[in-house]
Order: structure tokens, then sequence, then C-alpha cells
């Protein structure tokens, strides 16, 4: 209902006033640190007026979002398509996703278009990742399975880890 029936209307009734309508993208990077997507986007963000250009960094990704505002929809998105363009020109090898994608998805997405598969071993995280994997929809097509193991004794039987991976005296 809201997206249906709320939303125009209440975009009707914005663009009957006057005003414009925000449209917002974002590109999720990873593999990369916010003060080097800071420094490759310097001269965009510099000179920046519409769209605007942010950036947001978290523990695993750094957002870059672009946003513009206009009564003209057509006219904002090419903005935000030539913008788009610009960014994924200079930061392609660290995009996984957009907007409200996620890592895992973006994960899943790569394994599924290389044939490739994923089977996890993790000790400390209790199976989250293998949990992360696996809330993806899908998942079952490159998704082996996982074990998690805390005890050192598994970890050497059960997976092979040698005890220098965990033994402090062994270093």
């Amino acid at each position: 209902m809201m997206r249906l029936q709320v939303l125009p209307r209440l975009q009707e009734r914005v663009l009957a006033e006057g005003g414009g309508i925000l449209r917002t993208r974002t590109l999720l990077l990873a593999d990369i640190g916010e003060s080097n997507v800071a420094e490759i986007l310097k001269d965009l963000i510099t000179g920046q007026t519409d769209p605007t250009i942010a950036l947001y960094a978290s523990p695993a990704l750094v957002k870059v979002r672009f946003a513009t505002k206009d009564t003209d929809e057509a006219a904002a998105r090419a903005r935000l398509a030539a913008a788009e363009a610009a960014i994924r020109e200079r930061l392609a090898a660290h995009i996984f996703g957009v907007d409200e994608d996620t890592m895992e998805a973006g994960v899943g997405a790569l394994l599924r278009e290389r044939g490739e598969w994923l089977a996890t071993a993790e000790s400390c995280t209790g199976g989250l990742i293998a949990s992360r994997v696996t809330d993806v929809s899908g998942s079952s097509e490159y998704f082996r399975g996982g074990v998690v193991v805390y005890s050192n004794e598994l970890k050497q039987t059960l997976l092979g880890v040698p005890a220098e991976c965990w033994s402090s005296t062994a270093r």
C-alpha cells in the first residue's frame, strides 16, 4: 500500500508544490579504506555540486552515496547515472553491491558467476559466517557447509589445523 498508493501521492503533491524529489544511489565497496576512496574521488568530491557525493565508512565496507533533487525524474536519474559511471570507472574492483545489497549476497553472486563454492571452518565466530551466508536465498547453490570447532584437539583431529596455529608457545 505504501509503495503503490502513499508514495506516489506524496510525490505528486511535492511536485505540484514546486519541490523536487530526492533520488539517491549508493555503491558498496570492500577491500579499500575510506581515506583511499576519498583520495581516488577527491576531484569529484571537491568539485561536487549536483549530485552531491558522501562517503560513509563502517568496519567491513565503505559506502559512496550520491544524491540529487529535481522535479524532472528523468533528469535526476541521468545525473545519478553519470555520477555512478564516473565512480565505477575508478573503483570497479572494489564494488560488490548497490543500495541495500549485502556483502553475503555479493559474495554469493560472485561464487555463482564463477561456478565456485564455499565451505567454512569457524572457531571464535560460533558459526556466524555460515549463518550470514545461508541467510541469502539460493545459497545452497554455492554453500557446501560449515564446521564450528572450539577445542584445539578437534581443530587438529577434525580439521587438520597444526598446533602451531593456536599455540602461543610455538611462536
